[in-house]
């Protein structure tokens, strides 16, 4: 494998590679900001109403590094936390802090299906 190495990488470098082989169409997929991790589960934080996010369990599918697609426990049209995630998690693991004090400040993205580049590790 060969590159045009403009940033000056040293040689002998390992780095970790994927390729594009096709495109999965018609996904759910959120920006990897919007996820959470919890002893290995991840989840994501679904807005119920105006001012109160809910903890969802979610199963992970393909990934660009930016969006990864959910197999598994958001339908389109739910509306994701996409900022502040970490504050989210704290707070619903907390008994100190209702998660719901802190969504004001939230960005949330509305779900529609979408497509994923399918990635192969070389």
């Amino acid at each position: 494998f060969e590159f045009k190495n403009i940033s000056k990488v040293m040689s002998g470098t390992s780095v970790e590679c994927y390729v594009v082989t096709k495109e999965k169409k018609n996904v759910i997929t959120v920006p990897n900001s919007a996820i959470a991790e919890d002893q290995g589960v991840a989840q994501v934080f679904v807005k119920k109403h105006e001012d109160a996010f809910k903890k969802q369990f979610v199963t992970l599918g393909e990934t660009d590094g930016e969006r990864t697609e959910i197999i598994e426990g958001l339908h389109s049209g739910d509306i994701v936390a996409i900022s502040d995630v970490a504050r989210l998690h704290l707070a619903s693991s907390s008994n100190a802090i209702p998660a719901h004090t802190l969504s004001l400040s939230v960005r949330w993205l509305w779900l529609s299906t979408d497509s994923i580049p399918r990635m192969r590790r070389i």
